[in-house]
């Protein structure tokens, strides 16, 4: 685990299944892109007070992200 500020992280591998779900169904990919949109500062913010580290490695983890996005739901 990784300590935090408010509790701890876990690295827990890469996923062997990505699903998205909407409304009690699987998720369009535009609702996948606004949710992600909407919530993204949320990260982004402590990332800049971290420095320039904590931004790469938000964009590397983001990166990641899409490529699981283009797998699991395509545009």
């Amino acid at each position: 685990p990784f300590k935090v500020e408010n509790g701890a992280l876990f690295r827990i591998g890469d996923p062997t299944l990505v699903q998205f779900w909407a409304k009690g169904r699987i998720a369009t990919r535009a609702e996948v892109d606004a949710s992600v949109a909407s919530g993204i500062h949320l990260l982004e913010e402590p990332a800049r007070q971290q420095g320039h580290d904590a931004m790469r490695e938000l964009r590397r983890l983001r990166s990641a992200f899409d490529r699981l996005l283009a797998g699991a739901c395509p545009a």
